[in-house]
């Protein structure tokens, strides 16, 4: 466990890591971590889990470049036999004998120890707590790193910590480095212990009362220097006994917190504990350095482990091990090896590294000679280093067959094959369908708004760019073609304006009630007329809109306006010509003049039959 809600202190700074980052990397592992992982697993139909993730994980490591240690457990501290006797009841249910002894720890340990002998990497056994161990290899600068589940490493001196090492599916890890801990939280070491007196940790239960957040703040406004001995000076310092007498309103919310920290923890007898505070700071003697490196794989020991251990097959259990010995020969070229490369099958990509599909012969293991279990998969330049011969001659046969050419078309075996391939062509053609899907129609229900329609027209409009403006209006009584739309009042003021211009104006169109006046739309000042220059046809806006525009031309069948308005309109005409008297009381609407033009009505409407007759403006040829 380590302190008591540290990880949950430090996660603000925890970083995600690919396992993948760790290569080439040298890093202390706590064995015991790794062991209490896999005692959660919940998988029955695996005798010693244990061994089987030591075992896969330990292999990734290796094929990664990593070069591991492991840290086995020593003899507990006196502190912590009231921890272990606590969590050894917790597990069982029953009273257990008032030892500090880790037996069944140390039983499990010795099969690791057996298991990681086989594969070549090194184990240590440490004096006391192996976190301690790893956290000193990483102090002297032993290892790079240490992987543990313990949140004490970083008291016992440890610089950058692993956690919550995780496989598959996503081969992650989150990483702790002391450094980032004192410069974005402002916890050093010292405050870190200081943490572990206040709430809790292996050793000891903490003060009660005293939660993380109130603890870090206290120690957040202190020096990493000066924290052990403030908290050894609250018992005899006379300071803290007239602060107390002050007033309530006389003090800093820093030194009430304090007062209030101060008087828990004068309540348990020897606070702070001068053996923890040893424990984590006095140097352990060591004899010497242990030897870091990866020896050659012991592949018959491997066997009789994981047959006795796991109940692997024997067929199974070389396919896994094979990589190690293979990538060992690779890495010593200079030692015997019991394998050989015969020959490069092809080019592969593991784990984004260029590397080659090898097939490696082992006569002296006495394997069974199959293609499956003799390869593997090697980076090319570990290939390339030793099997110089083999990769020329692999590059060679792969320019060979680039000069043949591409591959002969395949031909028919006989005669019988090629008429049977036939027919099932004039099958499938016979079974084509070319029938032309059905349209869905429109529902004849659905009401038809031509609002929506004048509003396809102001679209229309907004998007020609022009600076000329046209406007009409004239003298006549409103008819409304429009369906939905109620007459009111025929002799009300009413005018509709088109503006063709970059600086569009909201179109009457628009408005639910069309009678409602636009004056404020246009100056009034204004007099001057206003040319109109732009040559347009009508058949390039009008024929669609008058589709949604006015419901009533789709029962005029005599209609073709689709041929009136192919007519070329001549609209180089003065906007005075247009524009008519504004006193005028009434105004006709959009649809009525296109109704107007379809039906070829002159009189229906005098504006329209002004138009027609002006030749000089307006030319509509038949």
């Amino acid at each position: 466990m380590g302190v008591k809600d540290l990880w949950t202190v430090l996660s603000p700074i925890s970083e995600k890591k690919s396992l993948w980052e760790l290569q080439n990397k040298t890093i202390a592992i706590d064995l015991s971590a790794w062991i209490c992982d896999s005692q959660h697993v919940g998988d029955s139909s695996q005798r010693n889990m244990y061994l089987r993730n030591l075992f896969f994980r330990t292999s990734f490591l290796l094929l990664l470049g990593v070069k591991p240690i492991f840290v086995l457990e020593g003899t507990a501290p006196e502190l912590k036999h009231a921890t272990i006797i606590a969590r050894r009841q917790a597990r069982t249910g029953k009273d257990v004998p008032m030892s500090g002894s880790r037996s069944n720890l140390k039983n499990l340990q010795k099969l690791c120890k057996k298991l990681l002998k086989t594969m070549g990497v090194p184990c240590v056994q440490g004096s006391g707590e192996a976190e301690a161990f790893c956290a000193w290899l990483n102090e002297v600068g032993v290892v790079d790193a240490v992987i543990t589940q313990d949140s004490d490493c970083f008291l016992y001196g440890g610089l950058i910590v692993y956690r919550n090492f995780t496989m598959s599916p996503t081969y992650t890890c989150e990483l702790y480095d002391i450094s980032v801990i004192e410069k974005k939280l402002k916890l050093g070491r010292n405050k870190l212990l200081a943490l572990s007196l206040l709430c809790g940790c292996d050793y000891d239960k903490g003060v009660n009362g005293v939660g993380k957040e109130s603890a870090v703040t206290f120690l957040s406004a202190l020096d990493d220097d000066e924290v052990l001995d403030r908290l050894k000076s609250w018992r005899d310092n006379p300071f803290y006994d007239a602060m107390g007498r002050k007033k309530n309103s006389d003090l800093t919310p820093e030194q009430k917190l304090e007062l209030s920290i101060r008087k828990k923890a004068l309540q348990i007898p020897g606070f702070p504990s001068e053996d923890i505070i040893d424990e984590y700071l006095s140097k352990k003697p060591v004899e010497s350095i242990p030897m870091i490196g990866w020896s050659q794989p012991n592949l018959p020991g491997f066997l009789e482990i994981v047959d006795r251990q796991l109940g692997w097959e024997e067929e199974y259990a070389i396919e896994k091990f094979l990589p190690l010995v293979t990538r060992w020969h690779l890495l010593h070229p200079n030692k015997l090896s019991v394998v050989k490369c015969e020959m490069i099958v092809k080019k592969r990509i593991a784990r984004g590294i260029n590397s080659y599909e090898c097939k490696w012969s082992a006569a002296d293991l006495m394997l069974d000679k199959t293609d499956t279990l003799l390869t593997t998969v090697e980076p090319q330049d570990l290939v390339t280093e030793i099997y110089k011969n083999l990769v020329e001659e692999f590059i060679a046969s792969k320019k060979k067959k680039t000069k043949n050419g591409a591959k002969k078309k395949t031909s028919f075996k006989n005669q019988q094959d090629k008429e049977n391939i036939v027919e099932d062509v004039k099958s499938l053609l016979h079974n084509l369908s070319f029938k032309q899907n059905k349209i869905k129609q429109p529902n004849k229900k659905r009401k038809n708004r031509s609002v929506k329609g004048l509003e396809t027209i102001d679209k229309y409009f907004k998007s020609k760019k022009t600076s000329s403006h046209l406007q009409w209006n004239c003298n006549l009584p409103v008819t409304h073609s429009t369906p939905n739309i109620k007459k009111k009042n025929s002799n009300a003021d009413v005018s509709f304006h088109f503006n063709f211009d970059e600086k569009y104006s909201p179109s009457p169109l628009r408005c639910k009630n069309k009678r409602s006046s636009i004056s404020k739309l246009i100056d009034k000042n204004t007099s001057d007329s206003i040319d109109i220059t732009s040559r347009w046809s009508l058949s390039e806006f009008l024929p669609s809109p008058l589709k949604t525009v006015n419901h009533e031309l789709k029962s005029t069948k005599s209609c073709s306006h689709r041929n009136i308005f192919s007519k070329k309109f001549d609209t180089s005409m003065s906007a005075s010509f247009l524009n008519i008297s504004n006193d005028m009381s009434n105004d006709m609407n959009m649809s009525d003049i296109i109704n107007s033009f379809v039906n070829n009505d002159n009189n229906a409407n005098p504006a329209v039959d002004f138009l027609l007759k002006s030749e000089n403006y307006l030319q509509l040829s038949k």
